[in-house]
């Protein structure tokens, strides 16, 4: 099968692309031009790279011609940056996604995965963990953006001859992860730790979320594209840890201590989050295989390596 990774030089579509290429599959990567490859260095031989903005019309139909199967793995706001633009945000993610099913139908491709956000689109949990079933109330334009997306494409696959993998994925970490970046908890985490920079915590560090290595979600992003029918499905591990949790457990991996600076909250986080993977257990055979001790030992090392 040849794939078209959209945001494939990212920190989770770069693992996407070393998944898709151990399963035999070839794969193309679009990506914009300023966007550094230094993720796929060790592939860069064994990938097509296809260069262009995701808002390009044209440059996005050339990607996609002779794919057949497409994952839609780029994203061009966060939670934190939306709230600031959000026509931005329709211009540069929900328009372009709907242009990209038109072209996907035009070129005759059936098959589309789309990563979206288990940790925004439910909103406030009435129960934990979160299954695919339980209401979706985002509290943040970032979650809402993710779910008008997942219901358009919804829509789509119930009227087109195409098929929808929405996969709901929590809170992604691991090697390569931005130590400057806007989210990514652990990778900023570790920023600090090696840059002796205080940690800011938002609240009382007492929200929970659930973490999940980058290799289980790209893992499933590839059982995904072999799926041949339609799913929403949970991707996280089940379990809640604690910001401040979270950050006890990176110090014991680290063997430092991580200064912590609370500052208020910013009202656009969720207080508990953690999803019931049991349906994508049922639907793709997958289960997460890291622990999250093993998993930040791992990210650890990795930084070490990469100094």
């Amino acid at each position: 099968m040849k794939v078209l990774i959209i945001g494939g030089a990212g920190f989770i579509g770069s693992q996407v692309v070393q998944e898709c290429l151990a399963a035999g599959h070839s794969v193309r990567v679009y990506t914009r031009p300023t966007h550094s490859l230094e993720r796929l260095v060790k592939v860069l031989d064994e990938i097509e790279v296809s260069y262009g903005d995701f808002m390009d019309d044209h440059a996005v139909f050339e990607a996609l011609e002779g794919i057949d199967a497409v994952v839609h793995a780029l994203s061009t706001t966060f939670p934190k940056t939306v709230i600031q633009s959000a026509a931005y945000d329709v211009m540069s993610n929900l328009l372009p996604t709907m242009r990209l099913v038109d072209h996907c139908l035009k070129l005759k491709i059936h098959n589309l995965t789309f990563l979206s956000s288990g940790g925004t689109v439910y909103g406030e949990a009435l129960y934990l963990p979160l299954d695919e079933n339980h209401p979706r109330t985002p509290i943040s334009l970032y979650g809402l953006s993710k779910l008008t997306i997942e219901n358009y494409l919804r829509f789509i696959s119930e009227t087109q001859p195409i098929a929808v993998k929405i996969l709901r994925i929590s809170n992604p970490y691991g090697p390569s992860q931005n130590f400057y970046g806007v989210q990514g908890i652990v990778g900023v985490a570790l920023g600090c730790l090696a840059n002796n920079r205080p940690f800011m915590v938002f609240g009382d560090g007492q929200y929970l979320r659930d973490y999940i290595h980058v290799r289980d979600v790209a893992r499933a992003v590839r059982l995904a594209v072999e799926h041949a029918g339609n799913a929403t499905l949970n991707i996280g591990t089940g379990i809640g840890t604690s910001i401040l949790d979270l950050l006890d457990a990176l110090e014991s991996a680290a063997g430092r201590k991580l200064e912590r600076k609370f500052v208020p909250d910013r009202g656009i986080d969720v207080r508990r989050n953690a999803l019931d993977n049991r349906l994508a257990r049922e639907v793709l055979g997958w289960t997460p295989e890291y622990t999250l001790q093993e998993g930040l030992c791992e990210v650890v090392a990795s930084a070490r390596e990469a100094r």
